[in-house]
């Protein structure tokens, strides 16, 4: 389903402050950058499913970049990219598409990292990306949206932190979220 173009401001905050909706006080919509709020109209107006925007009970995070891409001209196919910083720096890239795609295998040198809560389960892994960097990557599907999560780990963001954020989006239970530094 598509957003007409009158509601996309209504809509655009409701899709921020539902990612916090049952969650305790303290946890809040990750703020996007001036150019992410530029662009962030247009962008919403293509995808064809709602998303839950990703919250934190930490200060410092930022929505620094925005896009979507879409990949087969079909409206369950449109893929939302959002890149999350931490006072400046990179932290991750979270994805939210209609499509279904499967997680199967994880790269060799990695470790297998599951996530679950009740009947919530993400799949994917955590280790060595080969450019010196640590990654953990986690996928899972929430009202019919499928989301990835790539993040570098670091001692400002660690694999527990990435546990916590997931579990937050995907329950909508923030009490851990970005607790656990």
């Amino acid at each position: 389903m598509l957003i007409p173009r009158g509601a996309l401001a209504a809509m655009t905050s409701l899709l921020i402050a539902s990612a916090c909706l049952g969650a305790p006080t303290g946890c809040t919509a990750i703020p996007a950058s001036a150019e992410v709020e530029a662009q962030q109209q247009d962008a919403l107006a293509e995808l064809g499913f709602e998303f839950v925007w990703p919250c934190s009970a930490r200060s410092g995070f930022a929505v620094t970049g925005i896009s979507v891409d879409d990949r087969r001209s079909a409206a369950d196919a449109t893929r939302l990219t959002l890149v999350v910083s931490l006072r400046g720096d990179r932290v991750y890239t979270l994805t939210a598409s209609g499509t279904e795609t499967p997680f199967t295998a994880i790269p060799q040198g990695t470790e297998r990292l599951v996530v679950r809560a009740g009947d919530f389960l993400a799949s994917g892994f955590a280790g060595p990306s080969g450019g010196g960097e640590t990654l953990g990557f986690l996928q899972w599907r929430r009202e019919m949206v499928t989301y990835e999560i790539t993040a570098v780990l670091s001692p400002s963001f660690t694999l527990d932190n990435l546990r916590a954020l997931v579990l937050a989006m995907a329950t909508g239970d923030a009490a851990e979220n970005e607790r656990s530094r």
